[in-house]
């Protein structure tokens, strides 16, 4: 995952991400050639809350959109697609003016649809369950 942070006051900050993947597996004999791509967009709003020394701690509500795809050599296409909020709450240590790590831990929710080229039903679904995530924060 690729994401920015944009401190729009020592408070209030927002988180921009994307992430892509693609990949591919090979057949052999009676088995078939398969790729597959992905990509998703979401963002997060970070309101801190407290400051002890180098500690900081926030709340993160975040909205995220996914797609996925994939190609069976059989001429069998399939795609998903789906939406999501999530909370969380987490906390921010800076090891230096320029770099930091944190950790949230929180719940989400997602919703998602699948159709395929091969029949005309498509699936919906939804999922919810934890959600966290930990990192580093490089500042320019």
């Amino acid at each position: 995952m690729i994401g920015l942070i944009w401190h729009l006051s020592p408070r209030w900050a927002i988180r921009p991400e994307f992430s892509f993947g693609f990949g591919e597996s090979d057949g052999d004999g009676n088995t078939l050639d398969i790729n597959s791509h992905s990509a998703s967009l979401g963002g997060s709003a970070l309101f801190y809350m407290g400051r002890w020394e180098n500690l900081q701690t926030c709340v993160s509500p975040r909205l995220s959109y996914s797609w996925a795809g994939s190609s069976i050599e059989s001429g069998v296409d399939s795609s998903q697609h789906g939406w999501g909020p999530s909370g969380s709450f987490g906390a921010q240590y800076s090891l230096g003016e320029r770099f930091a790590v944190f950790a949230e831990a929180g719940l989400g929710y997602s919703s998602s649809t699948s159709e395929n080229s091969l029949t005309t039903l498509d699936r919906s679904s939804w999922t919810f369950g934890t959600r966290t995530q930990i990192g580093a924060t490089l500042y320019f």
